[in-house]
């Protein structure tokens, strides 16, 4: 699960009852969690992607998690956009884009299944989202401020098995879920992330080195990954967990403060 606008992550989990089954992580105002009973960790980190005039460095945090039950292993991604809506903040959508495909390109692994979720600010007319649609496919998106929440994934159509905007709860934005499933074997997996991920060959100009705050988690030794046909149901933000979640995604700060 991806949240933004997340300042306190252990409170987020105890409002929500799932303190004692999901492990979450935050950096800066963003916070990612996953079920520990579904999937173990094998790495994360944060690479800082964007620069906001008025809030800074902006996040793209990500994990490495294998399914426990079938061996596969999913890359996720969740990032929070700057502001102005479409502006791409200080560098601008493309730069934004790239820093994100590349960070995508070079800490998954070939045969990952990528999901990414995020409050990008950014909408359909936006470089941002145009740049990332080049490489990834949007499975849902939601409607609040034109629709600039959105879950993307590197699956082919067809994969999205149910979604749900659950509405904004007290929060400017939706809380949002999907369900994606993950078919074939990690041969093919292999050969269509290698295809989807190739860097662009004219890189757009990055966020100045000295705005990049240094901060970075190292990824843990990867288990080799058995091999695996099974399909893969890949819940992000399920029926039961988002009905609970629902008046927290998107922007609770106003509770935050209190």
């Amino acid at each position: 699960m991806g949240f933004q606008e997340c300042n306190d992550e252990g409170w987020l989990l105890a409002q929500a009852g799932l303190a004692d089954r999901y492990q979450i992580f935050r950096d800066k105002h963003s916070c990612m969690a996953y079920s520990r009973a579904s999937w173990s960790l094998l790495g994360r980190g944060v690479e800082w992607v964007a620069l906001d005039a008025q809030y800074g460095p902006r996040p793209a945090q990500w994990m490495r998690l294998r399914h426990i039950a079938t061996g596969r292993v999913i890359f996720f991604v969740n990032h929070h956009g700057p502001i102005p809506i479409n502006s791409g903040g200080k560098c601008g959508g493309a730069a934004v884009a790239h820093n994100i495909l590349r960070l995508v390109s070079t800490k998954a692994v070939p045969g990952d299944t990528v999901v990414m979720t995020g409050d990008f600010n950014s909408d359909a007319s936006s470089s941002t989202i145009q740049q990332l649609q080049v490489r990834l496919r949007p499975a849902f998106k939601g409607t609040a401020f034109g629709g600039v929440d959105y879950i993307f994934s590197n699956l082919a159509g067809g994969a999205l098995v149910s979604s749900k905007n659950w509405g904004g709860g007290g929060s400017d934005h939706d809380a949002l879920s999907a369900v994606l499933r993950v078919d074939g074997t990690p041969g093919r997996a292999q050969e269509q992330h290698q295809q989807a991920m190739s860097p662009a060959a004219t890189p757009p100009p990055a966020m100045p080195a000295s705005a990049m705050p240094p901060a970075t988690f190292p990824a843990e030794s990867p288990v080799p990954a058995p091999a695996a046909a099974n399909s893969v149901p890949v819940a992000t933000g399920g029926n039961d967990v988002a009905s609970r979640m629902r008046f927290l995604v998107g922007a609770p700060m106003a509770w935050l403060r209190k």
